[in-house]
């Protein structure tokens, strides 16, 4: 499990290679929690500031690349 945490200065994007993994986020603007199951071949997108997760909820291998648009996104 990724614990739940933020980047103040980036953007997350999520692509999964192999397996998959539960991600959930609550938009920094405070909307409704967004919950889901993305597998291979699948990505998703946190917003910048967006508090976040990502658990593998079958313990299987997972692989999982993230992307940022900035080379210091800061982790809270």
């Amino acid at each position: 499990m990724n614990t739940p945490h933020t980047h103040p200065r980036s953007a997350e994007f999520n692509y999964v290679t192999n397996g998959s993994l539960i991600m959930g986020m609550i938009p920094e603007n405070g909307a409704q929690f967004v919950f889901n199951e993305v597998g291979a071949n699948q990505a998703t997108l946190f917003p910048q500031g967006a508090i976040h997760f990502e658990y593998n909820e079958h313990c299987e291998p997972v692989t999982f690349v993230a992307f940022f648009r900035d080379s210091f996104p800061g982790v809270r």
